[in-house]
């Protein structure tokens, strides 16, 4: 391998769009906009309509831009995987449409895998901005002062019980940086769930290599009441899927031996009977019972109740004083 693709190599920065004629500009231009330039732009047209088609086009001729259309909408998922089995580039980096990223996150990106050679995966905390680009507290943000205040390579050992604690860790795909090779390795991201995945298949890199943790913002996420999240959680598919994520992780043989577990678990499913008892409020009937069997089958119910108990007063500062970073 040349000393140049070593110290130089090739980024694939996958774009999968669907319908973000709002946002989509703003996301283009930030990867026009980086510092480190050897880069293509993968765009992977999900079936979007004419308006945003029309953008998109203005991009087409570029040199660094490769481009695809599905005449369907195939799910988010079954195009991402699909896109990333398009790339040309040693390693891979994921923005989501209606996203985008800070001119350093190439070159911080690329300078951390190459000191880390050993890391198939590369993680930080996004940012975050409303509709209107204002910054938001950030979750991801705060969840890294506890468990990687400073870069470092974090092992399987390491990894997996921030998983069971913190969930998918990033809590989105902006800015997941990997080298090529590794969906072979693990596999890509399963298709038939809507919400989970990237937790899912974080899990099953976290088994099979170490993933570097860094604390340095790379990229933005946007808070939007037309993002995908906050459809699933209106149809509750968010809370399925984090319950059927919660029970392999469970059933994981070294979470097993980690005696936090099913407090960890508890404290992940009490967000299911909180919302269970809002659905009985709100005369939702079905999401109500669906939410109770989650919890029953996932943990138990009086655990789940006992650990609502004690997240009340962290929940009343989250909606009485908008301390969205510390909840």
């Amino acid at each position: 391998m040349s000393e140049e693709l070593l110290s130089n190599p090739l980024v694939s920065i996958v774009l999968p769009v669907y319908n973000r004629s709002d946002y989509i500009i703003q996301a283009i231009q930030s990867v026009i906009d980086q510092t480190y330039v050897n880069w293509e732009l993968v765009i992977a047209d999900n079936g979007s309509n004419l308006e945003t088609q029309k953008i998109l086009e203005k991009y087409y001729g570029m040199e660094k831009v490769n481009h695809y259309r599905n005449e369907v909408n195939i799910g988010l998922f079954p195009n991402l995987n699909k896109a990333i089995a398009s790339c040309s580039g040693q390693y891979i980096l994921l923005l989501c449409d209606d996203d985008f990223l800070l001119p350093e996150c190439l070159k911080i990106s690329v300078n951390n895998a190459l000191k880390f050679p050993s890391a198939d995966l590369i993680l930080a905390p996004s940012k975050r901005v409303d509709s209107e680009n204002n910054y938001l507290p950030s979750m991801g943000v705060y969840k890294y002062s506890i468990f990687a205040s400073e870069i470092k390579l974090s092992h399987p050992e390491n990894t997996l019980p921030i998983l069971m604690q913190h969930g998918s860790i990033n809590g989105n795909l902006t800015g997941m940086f990997f080298k090529r090779d590794l969906p072979q390795k693990v596999g890509f991201f399963r298709e038939d769930w809507k919400h989970s995945n990237d937790w899912e298949w974080l899990y099953r890199v976290a088994k099979s290599c170490p993933i570097l943790l860094s604390p340095i913002s790379v990229a933005v996420v946007r808070n939007h009441l037309g993002q995908t999240s906050a459809a699933n959680f209106r149809d509750l598919s968010s809370y399925r899927e984090k319950a059927k994520m919660v029970k392999i992780l469970l059933s994981d043989s070294y979470i097993k031996t980690i005696k936090e577990s099913d407090k960890w678990a508890n404290d992940i499913m009490q967000h299911h009977l909180w919302l269970a008892l809002k659905a009985l409020i709100s005369g939702n009937w079905d999401g109500f019972r669906n939410l109770i069997q989650e919890v029953h089958t996932t943990t138990d119910l009086p655990n789940a109740f006992w650990a609502m108990i004690l997240f009340l007063p962290v929940r009343w500062r989250k909606y009485a004083n908008k301390d969205f970073h510390k909840s």
